[in-house]
């Protein structure tokens, strides 16, 4: 740890912070399991802990009272079993179905704020320790609070703070750095900053299209609440969350195995847990309108995507084609040139437009949408040029 010390604060906010959240915000692209991801989450905490504990070992003095350290390492072996526990009660959750978790996030949800209470305090405790230690092995005398407050709220204000807080380590360590090693982990920072980037951008769930009629699918837009979704608890939310993005996971299973209306029925599992997501609402429309062709019900799910985000493009380019097959036309239009203002590259969505002012008599407007979804590259529009505009 005597090496890890020496590093310059860039280099150890990246190593602390940034590069493990690039590492956990690229892990559901990884794999479709969540267990990659709370137990990465659960080592970075222990990483943060070990790290706030071999600072205190190292920099401790006579001049701070031994009762501190002690308070210090009870609070933090507290708060990494508390993390232990809620990491393992939502990873038997997650994967397992038994009555008696229920019942254990029911005691929970009782004594959720004083848990959450002693995390904030103790984790305050902890940081403020911390600070003294480093100060007094500094000062070397007994400190008053003018002494170290800056430093607490370096720490309490982690990672920000830790360009100021490595900053008095290396003092203390005769201010020696690794230079070399800050660059390597710069250079491996810049790599996954852009494979994070190239994997949101590509992320994007794409339901391959086809037919499949049923007379006796019946759909209900109205989706039952659970009850204890109102107590806005942080262990049923954590719980909720994730048992909602695992019957997502099995609806897209579903769907690709055949099953069109078992992926139906999980997203409606998913929509029970977590109400908010835009993506169980967007792609359960998909597959009710191409799988079942439920118009109406199509249109109500990609409303209430627009409700909850009015920025996403491809709900308002959707429910415009909805309206569009449904002869509703100026609704049509309307979601079209939002769909545009939003996202003006999709060339789908000029060539769309193009069609409902060739249904609206409006030719010369027509024409020009068509010029321009060619000009991004849309073949149909081509046809459409030399059908209608030539």
């Amino acid at each position: 740890m005597k090496y890890f010390y020496r590093l310059n604060n860039l280099t150890i906010f990246l190593i602390l912070f940034l590069i493990p959240l690039l590492i956990y915000l690229n892990l559901p692209f990884l794999t479709d399991l969540m267990a990659p991801s709370i137990i990465f989450g659960l080592a970075w905490i222990w990483f943060v802990s070990i790290w706030l504990f071999n600072l205190v070992g190292f920099f401790k003095t006579e001049y701070i009272e031994k009762f501190e350290i002690k308070l210090f390492e009870i609070n933090l072996l507290l708060l990494n079993l508390i993390f232990l526990f809620l990491t393992t009660l939502v990873f038997l959750t997650l994967y397992n179905d038994w009555p008696f978790l229920e019942s254990v996030f029911e005691f929970i949800s009782f004594i959720d704020d004083v848990v959450f209470v002693y995390i904030v305090v103790a984790f305050i405790t902890v940081l403020v320790i911390t600070a003294r230690v480093i100060t007094a092995k500094r000062l070397q005398r007994i400190l008053s609070f003018r002494d170290y407050y800056k430093i607490a709220i370096a720490f309490i204000f982690l990672p920000i703070g830790i360009f100021r807080i490595q900053r008095e380590v290396n003092d203390l360590m005769d201010g020696e750095k690794n230079k070399k090693s800050g660059y390597a982990f710069i250079g491996f920072t810049v790599l996954i900053v852009a494979g994070t980037i190239a994997n949101f951008l590509g992320n994007e769930l794409e339901v391959s299209f086809g037919t499949h009629d049923t007379d006796d699918f019946n759909f209900d837009n109205g989706m039952p609440e659970r009850s204890h979704l109102q107590d806005d608890t942080l262990f049923y939310a954590m719980s909720d969350a994730l048992k909602a993005d695992s019957a997502f996971k099995e609806a897209i299973q579903l769907y690709h195995s055949g099953d069109f209306l078992g992926a139906i029925n999980n997203i409606n599992m998913a929509i029970q847990d977590d109400s908010l997501n835009t993506d169980y609402y967007f792609n359960r429309a998909v597959i009710l309108f191409e799988q079942f062709d439920q118009l109406d019900a199509a249109v109500m799910d990609l409303t209430k995507v627009i409700q909850i985000d009015s920025s996403d493009w491809k709900a308002y380019q959707n429910r415009g084609y909805y309206y569009y097959l449904n002869e509703q036309y100026d609704k049509a239009l309307s979601d079209i040139n939002m769909s545009i203002q939003l996202n003006p590259d999709f060339s789908n969505a000029y060539l769309l437009r193009g069609l409902l002012k060739e249904k609206l008599n409006d030719s010369i407007d027509a024409c020009a949408d068509y010029k321009t979804a060619e000009r991004l590259g849309n073949e149909d529009a081509i046809l459409k040029l030399v059908e209608f505009c030539d």
